[in-house]
């Protein structure tokens, strides 16, 4: 970049992380970039060959500042890739990721044959037991007791979805702040008895 006189400016760059939000249903996820400040041809998105959504853009912020930003996300193996588009408006890029919706005769099929491989070799009661006793396993919410509604698939033997997951991290790293506040307080109380008694 030169400046009037034909010297040569270098550029600082600014990097920053844009707020995402994600929208899923049952025939589509959308990611939503919040890009205030932007323009469309400050933008770009390319899919790789191996599944990765990059979404890049850069502004000038003055003659010498620019401010930039790169975002990596795997696609999901169920959405089609051919069809994933992009639209920005309003300081805001969404990109649409069309899902693969299997058959109605497909399901039919897969639910079944899903059922079946269960129940074999067990008696009706004890598959009837087991379906009781996962119904009245206690969600995440409802034992961390936070007064939320967690979705209906949540469950405490390992099968939760994602967003429990990682709801649990989220709850350990809080923990974790507490037990280390905790520890300093007391190593400090000792530090002071022991220096001044």
């Amino acid at each position: 970049m030169e400046t009037k006189n034909g010297a040569h400016v270098k550029r600082v760059y600014e990097d920053f992380e844009p707020y995402c939000r994600w929208y899923v249903d049952e025939e589509r996820n959308i990611l939503e970039v919040h890009l205030q400040d932007f323009q469309k041809e400050q933008l770009k998105a390319q899919l790789t060959n191996i599944g990765v959504l990059r979404i890049f853009g850069e502004r000038p912020l003055d003659e010498t500042r620019w401010s930039r930003f790169q975002k990596e996300i795997k696609v999901a193996k169920n959405c089609i890739t051919s069809a994933i588009h992009a639209k920005f408006g309003n300081g805001v890029l969404s990109v649409t990721m069309p899902k693969k919706v299997p058959s109605v005769a497909q399901q039919e099929q897969q639910l079944p044959q899903a059922k079946e491989s269960q129940e074999i070799g067990k008696p009706k009661t004890e598959v009837k037991e087991k379906e009781n006793k996962e119904a009245e396993k206690p969600t995440v919410y409802e034992r961390e007791g936070t007064g939320l509604k967690a979705p209906e698939n949540a469950t405490l033997d390992g099968t939760s979805n994602k967003f429990i997951s990682i709801s649990k991290l989220k709850l350990g790293n809080n923990m974790a702040v507490k037990v280390l506040a905790v520890a300093v307080v007391v190593a400090l109380g000792a530090y002071v008895t022991y220096k001044y008694i």
